[in-house]
């Protein structure tokens, strides 16, 4: 109720100060779009900039320094996967490489009876591990208890499986990996010293796509990675909202017990937790270092990243029409989960105004200052420009990625028909909420990011 006060004590104002200036019809809906504009451009560079604004920002979301060397907690890594046989068998190898001693973690790969090929992939790759175990000698003590978890039910999509999951598991912490994630392997070291040294219940690490030359979309979506896990979701959190990403998420189990589970009626179970753990009272911290970020692919073609954006949309609009976000703390913490779930929904729309607003007003018979003043939010455009252009040169030096400088260009040339693409994912979205169509939309996975060329 406060919030909706808020809108209105707003739009009052609004229509106080486009009567006080005498504009018309026409020229109030510039000037309001432009204000939403110049706002939305604002925060965007803020959230972006933040990390690096000062070096305290940044020293936030690094790792702490290993004090007790890890071994305090134990880990079960709950690894959900549907049709994964592409690349399951290696995200296996990757977590039995984890740094961490091998019996204080577990690794529980769900994966429904009727999914036949990963199924065989998942159980021919424990009996390799086994067998390469079992023929250096190896003490009991050293090796990872990987399981494969068999579920049935009607429910068919990620929150289920990780519910499922969950309950079968043993470890004081569960952590949410997906079926094609490379983790690092000392990941569990620092997620053991944040839990010990913050006390907080939630942990949130870096995830990171890395195939940025793999289509003509990936750099953009690689890019979004980058700035979203390093600088827009720790400036958020900072403010008090906190979202979760779908993998390299930890919770104690008290967390889960509490708010039981995820909802399996969510299509982004990851950021309804996270809200719902915000409003029971849980706290969460994240660390972001390049070097220690889960490398993921971004979707192979157009029509899988549509699917991926649509499905995101839908989930963040169900949770807005959920009103979870309604019983945090205060306003300010109800506005920016508000504000941080309608952010990827609005932020392409808000692009295009940029764009299309300063040619409106150049067609219009405006006041010259409402033309002028309409040109400003694309100068936070300019600043986003710049923005990628040295997140793309980041990802190119900590991942020692090789690619063509053409992409520096293809980034300019390509800006506005992403947005296009990601508005186009929204309308999908909401169209789908209307008719009330809720089936979860894979993403297929080929372990792109597993065969990137580096230097």
């Amino acid at each position: 109720m406060k919030l909706i006060n808020v809108l209105i004590f707003t739009i009052v104002i609004f229509f106080g100060i486009a009567s006080f200036l005498k504009l018309s019809l026409m020229e109030s809906f510039i000037f309001g779009l432009t204000i939403i504009l110049l706002i939305q451009g604002m925060l965007a560079c803020l959230a972006m900039l933040y990390s690096f604004l000062k070096p305290e920002n940044l020293q936030e979301v690094l790792p702490p320094r290993i004090l007790y060397g890890g071994g305090y907690f134990r880990y079960s890594l709950i690894v959900p996967a549907k049709n994964e046989e592409a690349v399951i068998r290696d995200t296996i190898k990757a977590m039995a490489k984890i740094n961490y001693p091998k019996h204080l973690y577990e690794v529980l790969v769900v994966v429904r009876n009727d999914d036949l090929g990963t199924i065989k992939a998942v159980e021919k790759e424990i009996s390799s591990l086994a067998f390469a175990m079992t023929d250096r000698q190896e003490a009991m003590t050293d090796k990872v208890n990987i399981r494969l978890v068999k579920i049935d039910g009607v429910i068919a999509n990620k929150a289920y499986s990780l519910n499922m999951g969950w309950r079968c598991a043993q470890g004081d912490i569960i952590a949410v990996f997906d079926a094609e994630d490379e983790p690092h392997p000392d990941i569990l070291k620092s997620v053991d010293e944040i839990f010990l040294q913050k006390k907080v219940d939630i942990v949130q690490a870096g995830v990171q796509l890395i195939n940025v030359s793999s289509n003509w979309f990936s750099c953009l979506n690689c890019l979004e990675y980058y700035f979203w896990f390093k600088s827009i979701l720790p400036f958020m959190s900072k403010l008090g909202a906190t979202p979760l990403g779908g993998n390299t998420v930890f919770f104690k189990r008290k967390v889960l017990v509490k708010i039981r589970g995820w909802d399996e009626n969510c299509l982004t179970e990851d950021a309804d937790i996270g809200i719902r753990a915000s409003a029971a009272g849980f706290k969460t911290s994240m660390i972001y270092v390049e070097e220690m970020a889960t490398l993921e692919e971004a979707p192979a073609d157009e029509w899988q990243f549509i699917r991926q954006r649509t499905r995101w949309d839908q989930g963040y609009l169900q949770i807005i029409l959920k009103g979870d976000w309604l019983k945090l703390g205060n306003l300010k913490h109800q506005f920016l989960s508000f504000y941080l779930l309608i952010q990827p929904i609005i932020h392409q729309f808000s692009i295009l105004g940029m764009l299309s607003i300063p040619l409106i007003s150049l067609g219009l018979k405006v006041p010259l200052w409402l033309a002028m003043f309409s040109w400003l939010p694309f100068y936070f455009l300019l600043i986003q420009f710049g923005l990628y252009f040295i997140g793309l040169a980041d990802l190119k030096k900590y991942y020692r990625l090789t690619f063509s400088p053409l992409l520096f260009i293809y980034l300019f040339i390509f800006f506005v028909p992403y947005q296009l693409i990601l508005a186009f994912s929204s309308l999908r979205a909401g169209f789908r909420l209307f008719l009330g169509v809720f089936n979860w939309e894979k993403t297929e996975h080929f372990n792109i990011h597993r065969t990137v060329v580096t230097q």
